[in-house]
């Protein structure tokens, strides 16, 4: 027998007969709700740190960390993955690790063999020992054992996810003055391509910038009034409700293509291979043509639960997958009286026509809600990590929140805050570009700020 199996009979602390051995190409598999890890995480790490001494010599020093612990693993029962959203600190020693999880019914669990580690008898698995510590520099295969039936087994893939930036403060820098965003009600800002978008309103026309390094070029200044709030990218696409017509462009503000927007009233979002949309009704209608054509979107919850007030959406791809996106709309339902925001989600597989928009706000007991703001802006580092600020009751924008579960949840970090803004600012709009640059620019003072994220 297997040292696997000896270590079964061991834990279960009875006599068991084994029928076949665990590296036996004859092992029966079984999905099994015996067979399941119920809880999984890294008790301890080792963390490489720098300083530098009074003589500006740097040095190295490791420190064991048990904070690491609070990091939740996300546990994919139906696609066999355990994976952290949260990346362990920078300088962890993946290679070093210790874990804790549990099983249900006392199952056993074991983890493959990296190749070069194989045992000199040949064992394809050994023990996932909680006092050992693991190499998690590469995904690990492990398989749980049914307590009561060693062929009832169920695999999985962990895979530890490790900053690889160091962490640092959010330092801003204001590079500049937009004098024409002093007269501006409204702006819109939206990462397009290599470039950032600026839409600026008046309130009788939207005027359209691009950015130059850390200067904003006038594109074009024959936007409608709502412009700003009516428009979406993707990669390098950009689609606008101008007025009445659904414009839509690629590679640049040249629009390529024209539609009449008849019944929409909104424009919401864009994926690589949707337009979202809210219609005269207040539904959620999808456009697979680029707006030449509308039909309404499925949703799984109640219609009147969606926001029709202070809205904000934004589509990015999915962390864990590149082929799938992630559209996130949040806002304020004018059906309901309540102090929060609610969020909306869309898991968007491109082809699939299951995929439904998913009510993620818990209800007012959440102590994690968006609280309710107006002029709300929303931005994305991934899928993950989601930034969203607003004026709040007194008319103030003081507060950047952070969702790092896609918009489920929101709270406020220490390390992520907006920049030190003049007095005259009336606005705020925020963005992300694709050089993981957060850019933020105010209205009623033009400033414009940016800086670099850690993550």
């Amino acid at each position: 027998m297997g040292k696997i199996l000896k270590l079964v009979g061991i834990l279960a602390g009875v006599v068991m007969t084994f029928t076949s051995c665990l590296n036996s190409d004859d092992t029966k598999i079984t999905f099994y709700n015996d067979a399941v890890i119920t809880n999984f995480y890294i008790a301890t790490a080792e963390i490489e740190k720098h300083t530098t001494s009074s003589t500006g010599e740097d040095s190295v020093y490791t420190t064991t960390n048990t904070d690491v612990a609070k990091i939740t693993f996300q546990i994919d029962h139906y696609n066999g993955r355990i994976y952290n959203l949260d990346s362990l600190p920078y300088g962890t020693n993946a290679a070093k690790l210790l874990c804790s999880y549990s099983t249900k019914s006392n199952g056993m669990l074991a983890i493959r063999n990296l190749e070069t580690e194989e045992e000199e008898d040949g064992e394809e698995w050994r023990y996932f020992s909680m006092t050992d510590s693991i190499d998690f520099t590469v995904p690990r295969t492990v398989k749980v054992f049914a307590y009561n039936d060693n062929e009832i087994t169920r695999e999985y893939t962990i895979e530890v996810n490790v900053k690889q930036i160091p962490e640092m403060a959010m330092v801003w820098q204001n590079v500049g003055t937009l004098d024409e965003l002093a007269a501006m009600q409204n702006a819109r800002l939206l990462a397009c391509g290599d470039n950032v978008v600026l839409l600026a309103s008046d309130g009788n026309s939207t005027t359209i910038y691009r950015n130059n390094e850390n200067e904003f070029e006038k594109v074009t200044n024959n936007g409608a009034a709502n412009l700003y709030t009516n428009a979406a990218t993707y990669g390098n696409s950009m689609a606008m409700l101008n007025g009445t017509n659904i414009e839509y462009m690629q590679n640049g503000m040249a629009t390529t293509e024209t539609y009449p927007a008849d019944g929409i009233r909104q424009l919401l979002a864009m994926s690589r291979s949707h337009i979202y949309a809210m219609d005269n009704n207040g539904r959620i209608v999808i456009s697979k043509d680029h707006g030449a054509t509308w039909q309404d979107d499925v949703l799984d919850d109640d219609a009147s639960l969606l926001p029709d007030q202070d809205i904000a959406a934004i589509s990015v791809p999915y962390l864990r997958d590149k082929n799938v996106d992630n559209t996130v709309l949040i806002g304020t339902p004018s059906t309901k009286e309540q102090d929060y925001m609610v969020s909306w989600l869309k898991i968007d597989t491109s082809n699939s026509s299951d995929d439904k928009w998913t009510l993620m706000s818990t209800g007012e007991e959440s102590a994690y809600n968006l609280p309710k703001l107006s002029g709300i802006s929303m931005t994305a580092a991934n899928s993950s990590l989601l930034l969203a600020t607003g004026a709040n009751a007194e008319g103030k924008y003081e507060t950047l929140y952070i969702s790092r579960d896609g918009g489920l949840t929101w709270k406020q970090n220490g390390d992520y805050t907006l920049p030190e803004i003049s007095d005259g600012a009336t606005k705020i709009t925020l963005c992300i570009d694709n050089a993981n640059t957060l850019w933020a620019i105010c209205c009623g003072t033009g400033e414009i700020w940016r800086c670099n994220m850690s993550e």
